[in-house]
């Protein structure tokens, strides 16, 4: 995700750089300066907005009432 895709994907979802600097787990000032573009996104950064986009985009599915997949996977330990 390149930092001109990051407001854009804010706004799409009604998030202020807060609530989604939140779910991403960074700032909000590391958020605000990725969607500025005056800092470069680490690839660790660009995973988790990839993270959170898919989510978001999942849960807006969703909310459409569109079908979605409610099966959910969990580790089982030997």
């Amino acid at each position: 995700m390149e930092w001109t895709e990051i407001k854009s994907l804010r706004q799409r979802h009604k998030l202020t750089q807060q609530e989604l600097s939140n779910r991403v787990g960074v700032g909000w000032a590391t958020l605000n300066r990725w969607e500025n573009g005056k800092v470069k996104i680490s690839n660790l950064g660009r995973r988790a907005l990839e993270h959170v986009k898919n989510e978001l985009e999942l849960n807006r599915k969703g909310a459409r009432g569109e079908k979605r997949d409610k099966s959910i996977w969990l580790p089982v330990s030997k």
